[in-house]
């Protein structure tokens, strides 16, 4: 049995079917275009072949992480499986500051994707890690500089860390009920 229903423990899973080869995945929604990324894990009693399977099947909609300890999967919920949702706001937030600087509704949302876009690839791509590329980026006393120290003094770091607590704790308690 291999499950992507977010929240539901390998435990309730055997309870409900009996079954004790179970593989319980968090995968997330740009599994849908083959970009994804699913954390997954398996019980004891699931054979190494068996593995090798689910494994292949969640690496096609993306990459995939096996994780031996299933309380993992709460975290993969809290980062990757709701990380898109993370972007998105993020990405609605600058194309609505963009409009308010002036730019056209759709010229704004071009820049933006486009933006993220080619952002995500080149972290991807790069061996940097993703600090030394925004420093990489950021010049002493350049717009970069202002608009990153406004992040800084507004506490972004505090208010992701915050969130992805939050859904952490979420999906701990999705998974009691």
């Amino acid at each position: 049995m291999l499950s992507i229903a977010a929240g539901v423990t390998i435990q309730t899973i055997r309870g409900g079917l009996g079954h004790d080869k179970v593989i319980r995945s968090m995968p997330n929604t740009p599994a849908q275009i083959g970009l994804g990324i699913t954390g997954w894990t398996a019980t004891k009693e699931t054979t190494e072949e068996q593995k090798t399977r689910a494994g292949i099947i969640l690496g096609a909609m993306g990459k995939e992480i096996y994780f031996a300890d299933e309380e993992a999967l709460d975290m993969v919920t809290a980062v990757s499986g709701s990380g898109p949702a993370y972007f998105y706001l993020f990405a609605e937030t600058l194309i609505e500051a963009a409009v308010n600087i002036g730019l056209d509704i759709k010229d704004a949302e071009t820049l933006v994707k486009q933006t993220m876009l080619g952002a995500a690839h080149l972290v991807n791509a790069s061996e940097k890690p993703v600090a030394e590329l925004r420093r990489n980026v950021t010049s002493k006393g350049g717009t970069r500089k202002q608009a990153l120290k406004v992040f800084e003094e507004s506490g972004l770091a505090g208010i992701v860390d915050k969130a992805v607590k939050a859904a952490c704790r979420r999906a701990k308690e999705l998974g009691k009920t």
